[in-house]
């Protein structure tokens, strides 16, 4: 061949993936968006059916995957694991069967994924972009009420319209496209998390001020939201993440101190809600500089009352519980109210009530696994130098802040029932186990890279 002849390039399929990634993200991320273009919960389901199919057509075309390839790892394993949790615990199959497949849609990204880490950039992307919209629609839903009120909540079932017009106009809280302040309070945070992530892995200037400015309108617009949770736990994740992705992070007095105000913070935030004279307490403060609600109201938004329930029902069923997603059902019918259908508010407790001991323990051991791994994959890669492509930062620290973020919420909220986060956190998992997967003999084998030593030098 002459070389002044350019060989053609070989041919891709990386389009199939892109689609299928952009689609399963949409869906989970933007779910409103979803709704009002598909309009029917069977069209959604097919669109997910499609986006799996041509996942799995580019798996086999571009990467030769068969299924006789395919090696489940420990971290698979425990994934499938909770599946099965679901499917012998639950009661209701038809209530619960669409929740469980879109579930199940995002483990067989996880376990492919490890086949073809390009897969990860590709899905970081689209969570900052889908992040990115949100805090654009928040911002212009809050200063445009009038298009809001005339467009947006019109879309929204009566339940929804009751809480969001109290939330909007009264609260003046931004809500954006959710259905409540509260779940766009994660949607912006998740949105912050990520931007604050590629901010600190990112060298080119131009693309760092970008993801600067992205982060501190995420920011601003989370105060925006009102979700004190949401606000105080990403925070926090992002304080552990820089620590733990950086070397001498700890060696800094600052970051020392901030860590220690943080973890403080936090452990205090977190008792609020299981002890009430702490809640009340902080109240107060609030009170005192215009923050606050009526110390004679409930300071943990109906909490304790749903943890107790939550407790006595899994004393009454300790080993296998009450079922999957039943603790929604029973609750609204304690409460004599359809408009009570909601969660428990702390996931480990609420997995004791409808998974028994034995679902718990499958929960909690994929959630502990997945961050020891995280946390050794990331200490290795630090070890290591420029040893591993300068990606897996970005992934890694990708992998480790929602993962953070997901179990601190976890105490106080729903985020493994709440789509967005548990496919983020499925998501991030998964990098890790990818990187762990394609680099396991190399990490084992890491050691420091030594300075150069010289007697001449002190």
């Amino acid at each position: 061949m002459s070389k002044y002849i350019k060989p053609k390039a070989a041919k891709t399929h990386k389009y199939l993936a892109i689609i299928a990634l952009f689609l399963l993200l949409f869906n989970a991320l933007q779910g409103k968006l979803t709704i009002l273009l598909l309009r029917s919960p069977n069209a959604i389901a097919i669109v997910q059916a499609f986006a799996v199919l041509l996942l799995i057509v580019y798996m086999i075309v571009e990467k030769h995957l068969s299924p006789l390839d395919i090696r489940l790892q420990w971290m698979d394993v425990l994934f499938l694991m909770t599946v099965a949790v679901m499917l012998i615990t639950t009661e209701d199959y038809s209530g619960n069967l669409s929740y469980v497949l879109r579930y199940c849609v995002l483990v067989i990204v996880v376990i492919v994924l490890k086949y073809d880490e390009s897969l990860m950039e590709i899905a970081i992307k689209f969570v900052i972009l889908f992040g990115a919209m949100h805090v654009f629609f928040t911002l212009w839903f809050y200063f445009d009420k009038n298009f809001y009120l005339s467009y947006i909540y019109p879309t929204f079932t009566t339940l929804q319209k009751q809480h969001l017009y109290d939330q909007v106009v009264y609260n003046g809280y931004a809500t954006g496209l959710a259905d409540h302040y509260s779940a766009n309070g994660i949607n912006i945070s998740l949105a912050a998390c990520v931007f604050y992530v590629c901010f600190f892995k990112t060298t080119k200037k131009v693309q760092k001020v970008a993801i600067a400015l992205g982060f501190a309108v995420a920011l601003v617009t989370l105060f925006m939201t009102g979700k004190r949770g949401a606000l105080v736990f990403a925070l926090a994740a992002m304080l552990f993440t820089y620590v733990i992705c950086n070397k001498d992070a700890l060696n800094n007095k600052i970051i020392k101190l901030l860590l220690i105000v943080a973890t403080s913070g936090v452990v205090v935030y977190l008792m609020s809600f299981y002890i009430p004279s702490i809640g009340a307490t902080i109240e107060r403060i609030l009170q005192t500089i215009g923050m606050g609600q009526e110390v004679e109201s409930d300071v943990s938004n109906g909490r304790f009352e749903l943890y107790t329930y939550a407790w006595n029902m899994f004393l009454q069923n300790p080993i296998l519980g009450i079922g999957w997603r039943e603790y929604t059902n029973d609750v609204s019918i304690y409460y004599h109210d359809d408009s009570a259908l909601r969660d428990a508010h702390n996931v480990f407790l609420q997995l004791l009530c409808e998974t028994g001991i034995v679902g718990f323990l499958v929960f909690v051991t994929l959630f502990v696994s997945a961050f020891v791994l995280t946390v050794y994959v990331i200490r290795q890669i630090k070890r290591c130098g420029n040893l591993f492509p300068a990606e897996y930062s970005t992934y890694m620290a990708f992998s480790i802040c929602f993962q953070t973020y997901f179990l601190l919420y976890c105490m106080t909220g729903n985020p493994l029932y709440d789509m967005q986060t548990v496919y983020v956190y499925i998501l991030a998992i998964g990098f890790s186990a990818c990187i762990y997967y394609r680099n396991k003999d190399v990490l084992k084998q890491a050691t420091p890279l030594q300075k150069a030593k010289s007697k001449y030098l002190k």
